[in-house]
C-alpha cells in the first residue's frame, strides 16, 4: 500500500476534445479532498493550495437502479457536468457522462440540453479488485478509450488513474474513519473526469459502484 501511495504521477496534456471544461484542468500537481455530507452531496476541496471548493456534486434517483448526478462549480453553483448512473446486478455498471456543449460537430442534444461526452464501464473481479474504462465520444458511433482506473486489492481503498501511457492520478481513503477520500492528480489533468474515474471503483463494481463513481456515498 505504501509503495502505491508513493508512486510518482506523470504530467500529461490531455487533448482538449477529451476535457469536460478547461476551467477544471489542473495547472500543477493538485490534491483534492472529497468530503461527503449526510445528504449525499460531495465537495471537492483543493487542499494542496487554498482550501477552495473547486466543484461539488449532488444527485437524484430517477428510477430503479438509476440516478442522475450533477456536478456544480464550487463558487457559482453553475452546472458543469451530468452523470447518468445505471446499476446492474448481473452485468457491468455504466456511467454516461454529459456536458453542456457538443462533443463533436452536428451532435444532437439530449432533451435537457446536455450532450453525451463519454461512457464509463465498471467491471469487478472475484478478488475485490475492480477496473473502470472511460471511452470519450469522438463522432457518432465512434469512441476512443482515454482513461482507465484500477482498484488495488488492499486493506484500505486505493486506486490508480491512467491514460493509455501514463499514471496521472491516484485516489485513496482519508485518515481514520472520516467520510473523505483524497484525489491526487498531476499537472494538465481534467479534474472532473479524474474525480469520477478515481471513485468509480470504490464500491468494487458492486451494484453500488455506479453511484460511488459519481461521488455519491
Amino acid at each position: 500500500m505504501t509503495a502505491f501511495r508513493e508512486s510518482v504521477l506523470e504530467t500529461d496534456e490531455v487533448e482538449s476534445k477529451n476535457i469536460i471544461n478547461p476551467s477544471y484542468v489542473s495547472k500543477e500537481a493538485t490534491s483534492l479532498t472529497a468530503k461527503s455530507s449526510l445528504s449525499g452531496s460531495v465537495e471537492y476541496i483543493d487542499t494542496s493550495k487554498n482550501n477552495d471548493v473547486i466543484f461539488k456534486s449532488n444527485y437524484k434517483t430517477t428510477g430503479l437502479g438509476q440516478q442522475d448526478v450533477f456536478f456544480l462549480d464550487g463558487k457559482t453553483d453553475e452546472k458543469i457536468m451530468k452523470l447518468t448512473c445505471k446499476q446492474n446486478i448481473t452485468k457491468d455498471n455504466v456511467i454516461y457522462v454529459y456536458r453542456y456543449k457538443s462533443t463533436y460537430d452536428g451532435q444532437e442534444a439530449a432533451e435537457d440540453g446536455t450532450y453525451l461526452f463519454a461512457e464509463i464501464i465498471i467491471s469487478s473481479n472475484w478478488d475485490t479488485s475492480c477496473e473502470s474504462v472511460c471511452s470519450v465520444i469522438e463522432a457518432k458511433g465512434k469512441q476512443n478509450i482515454v482513461y482507465t482506473t484500477r482498484k488495488v486489492v488492499a486493506m484500505k481503498f486505493f486506486a490508480q488513474l491512467q491514460t493509455q501511457t501514463k499514471l496521472i492520478g491516484k485516489i485513496y481513503e482519508g485518515p481514520f474513519a472520516s467520510s473523505t477520500t483524497i484525489l491526487e492528480v498531476a499537472s494538465g489533468i481534467d479534474m472532473l473526469m479524474a474525480a469520477v474515474m478515481g471513485s468509480s471503483v470504490m464500491a468494487g463494481g458492486s451494484s453500488a459502484g455506479a453511484l460511488a463513481g459519481a461521488g455519491v456515498t
